[in-house]
């Protein structure tokens, strides 16, 4: 008998039984068997069955989901390689999308649940009951696969983990992060020389599309030359919050960022210091020490710790901010705040590069209580010719310490500004009609001055309406909001580096 003649009987298509019942039409029931055999002529039966058993495929035969690509004999040879992932035979299928995974639970799901955690992903939800990912795979874990899929520009973003998914965090957790030498010698000298470097760059205009900017600053130069530039960052209120580039910087609150998942912690922070970024005094130091430390330790080595394109950070996602900043726990009292010793005004026990505070008048903030001259954090910027000690911060080049209280009573003696008008409104809930323009607000807060509380008032306010340098180290500290303030300088303020503990990291 020639066996080319034989004819065999086509095998039946694998129908599930719970999708074709007594209700089911004829009708329906042919449209169902034939998006079955699509299905598996499109990856095999036993992929449609598995799919089934998952929920990922309807009662009338189509997908749930969208239908990832089938993959060569060539592609499913390849294997998972990093530890997180490899050996685990469900995620090994859904790396060669057979079938992707979307639904269902167990312990595939939590690999994945931690993976996304450990890269700085939160999963409330999923945690919510051990503090362990739970393992099933909901709306939550959905949402952050999506998410990550936009992080790591992926193709498809649809919340399923499949080839490229999978491939691209297994990649991530097996790759071993690239070499990198430091670039600051780990020393009290060099460290910081690079700190006063940055301050004096930090001072230096770059143009309205770049370096770092106070938000009234910038507002009041788009508005004035709105049409005269540029601008890659139009003015809007929500600015006045803060801005950094959003490419490396999710904005967590006021004037506070987190690195995102998946991008290089070193790129993230020198992106900061380079703008267009929208912040203030304290950030600013934050980020420059910050910066100091991604120098002693080389980038490779900061990433590790802060934020990699290849692998989960050791310490956490790099934070900056005034709520919480990742380098506070790398900051130590300097020796002049551990002495107890606050020298003589223009002698500081201070040393190159580290970090002080100046108050303004103790009772700036019931003049200007949206001032962003209350103090000024300050860096040591060491002598000029004549040996006068100088410092500088965030819109204050070197100065002197009598340079810096007569700039601090420059600002609190200037007239009171809408930003203010608006602070002291909304203190005292009152409310200010939509649309209201800027230049109004004066006349809402005379408005309603029997409202308003003496100590802000400016007919009777607990506050001079001008002070001297003089007036400012010599008025009695003085608390308002559970804060008390004595102006001038603040030598219980002082930090530096732990250099210590950055050549421990080191190894």
């Amino acid at each position: 008998m020639n066996p080319q003649r034989i004819r065999r009987k086509p095998k039946k298509p694998f129908v599930s039984k719970p999708l074709l019942d007594d209700t089911t039409s004829s009708s329906s029931a042919s449209s169902t068997q034939d998006n079955i055999l699509q299905l598996q002529a499109t990856i095999g039966n036993r992929a449609v069955q598995r799919m089934l058993a998952q929920g990922q495929i309807r009662s009338d035969g189509t997908l749930s989901g969208k239908l990832q690509r089938g993959l060569s004999a060539e592609e499913r040879a390849q294997n998972l390689t990093s530890t997180r992932f490899a050996g685990n035979q469900r995620l090994q299928d859904a790396y060669d999308n057979n079938p992707p995974l979307s639904s269902g639970s167990g312990e595939h799901v939590k690999i994945i649940q931690q993976a996304l955690i450990d890269l700085g992903y939160t999963m409330p939800v999923s945690t919510s009951k051990t503090g362990e990912p739970d393992g099933i795979y909901g709306g939550e874990t959905r949402k952050i696969v999506k998410q990550f899929q936009t992080d790591q520009q992926l193709p498809d973003k649809d919340g399923v983990v499949g080839r490229q998914t999978l491939g691209r965090l297994d990649e991530m957790f097996g790759a071993s992060p690239p070499e990198s030498k430091p670039e600051i010698e780990n020393t009290k000298e060099a460290t910081g020389q690079h700190i006063v470097d940055e301050v004096n760059r930090a001072n230096t205009g770059r143009g309205v599309n770049a370096g770092i900017w106070y938000s009234h600053n910038y507002k009041a130069e788009y508005q004035t030359n709105k049409d005269a530039h540029e601008w890659n960052v139009p003015w809007n209120d929500d600015l006045e919050a803060g801005y950094a580039d959003p490419r490396y910087w999710i904005r967590t609150g006021h004037m506070q960022w987190k690195l995102k998942p998946g991008v290089s912690a070193s790129e993230g922070i020198k992106a900061w210091l380079e703008g267009l970024t929208i912040a203030e005094c304290l950030t600013a130091i934050f980020a420059i020490e910050t910066d100091t430390m991604r120098g002693v330790l080389g980038d490779a080595r900061f990433d590790e710790l802060f934020g990699s394109k290849n692998r989960p950070p050791q310490e956490g996602l790099l934070e900056v901010g005034v709520g919480n900043s990742s380098i506070s726990n790398f900051l130590v009292p300097t020796e002049g705040n551990q002495g107890g010793d606050t020298g003589t005004f223009g002698n500081r026990p201070a040393e190159l590069g580290e970090w002080y505070y100046f108050y303004n008048h103790p009772r700036y903030l019931l003049k200007h209580p949206a001032g962003a001259f209350q103090g000024e954090n300050s860096i040591y910027m060491g002598k000029n010719p004549a040996q006068e000690q100088l410092w500088a911060g965030l819109g204050v080049p070197p100065t002197t310490e009598k340079g810096m209280m007569e700039e601090m009573a420059g600002a609190y003696n200037g007239d009171r500004d809408p930003a203010d008008y608006r602070s002291i409104l909304r203190r005292h809930n009152i409310k200010i009609p939509q649309g209201t323009a800027e230049s109004d607000y004066e006349k809402i807060y005379m408005a309603n001055l029997d409202k308003i509380q003496d100590k802000y008032r400016h007919d009777r306010g607990e506050y001079p309406d001008s002070v001297t340098p003089k007036d400012i180290l010599d008025a009695p500290e003085y608390k308002l909001d559970d804060t008390t303030r004595k102006g001038g300088f603040v030598a219980t303020a002082g930090q530096e580096l732990d250099l210590a503990q950055l050549e421990a990291l080191k190894k």
